[in-house]
């Protein structure tokens, strides 16, 4: 009994020297607050009224211009000079390879021309010509072509478009018969002056009459300069190079 109260009476000293000791710390951590009268209140100063702009002041004098760089300059003029100098190398190199193209051009055409005549006249026999007892000998080209290109084979056959011999018109149809035209061109044109027929030699046509068909020569659109022979035995005028026909070729016997 006497220990339990001994133990009671110290647990109860405890217990207040507990209490004691947290009033000690809250009374050591408090702190007195000023009177609110007390504190000064910092000063506020209000902005003033922002006052006019000012006039705008003269503007300064020019400045002077720079100084370029003579080595630049110098270097830029060098450039621009090669530059020229290329360029005229260029279109004389250019110039001088179309001149060349032209000229292998001309040659490869003058040669195929050639060419074109040898193998005409190889083929060619005396037997592919007729003869009609007037002094010529006919035939018709192997191709058609425009008046020139026919000439040009007839030529190559050793003769020339018909002109000479075909004055007559029994000689005309009986060349027809012979040779089975239906259309060929005849050595005849007005090319020198429109409505003067010459032969090819220059000279004037002497015709009797029966050479051309009704309403013939018309220089119809105004190019028809070379004449054709029709299967009626009568001519016609046509553009010399818009149509393709064969050639009566002559050549004296």
């Amino acid at each position: 009994m006497f220990i339990v109260l001994i133990v009671t009476i110290s647990s109860i000293l405890s217990i207040q020297a507990q209490q004691e000791m947290l009033t000690c710390s809250r009374t050591s951590n408090t702190f007195q607050i000023p009177a609110l009268s007390s504190v000064t209140t910092p000063s506020v100063t209000q902005p003033g009224v922002q006052g006019k702009r000012g006039p705008v002041g003269q503007k300064g004098a020019k400045g002077e211009p720079g100084i370029p760089d003579n080595e630049e300059l110098t270097r830029l003029q060098g450039l621009i000079n090669t530059l020229k100098e290329q360029l005229h190398n260029s279109l004389t190199d250019l110039r001088r390879m179309v001149e060349n193209v032209e000229a292998v051009t001309q040659r490869n055409k003058n040669e195929t021309v050639s060419l074109r005549r040898e193998l005409l006249a190889s083929l060619d026999t005396n037997s592919d010509w007729v003869t009609i007892f007037n002094g010529y000998q006919y035939r018709k080209t192997m191709d058609e072509g425009n008046w020139t290109q026919t000439r040009d084979a007839c030529q190559a056959l050793g003769g020339d478009l018909a002109w000479r011999g075909i004055q007559t018109l029994n000689i005309r149809k009986k060349l027809i018969s012979e040779l089975s035209l239906y259309y060929a061109w005849i050595g005849l044109t007005d090319t020198s002056e429109e409505g003067v027929w010459r032969c090819l030699d220059g000279s004037l046509a002497s015709l009797d009459g029966t050479l051309w068909d009704r309403n013939e020569p018309n220089n119809s659109g105004g190019q028809e300069n070379c004449a054709g022979l029709r299967e009626n035995g009568f001519s016609n005028d046509l553009n010399c190079g818009s149509w393709s026909h064969v050639g009566l070729c002559e050549k004296k016997v």
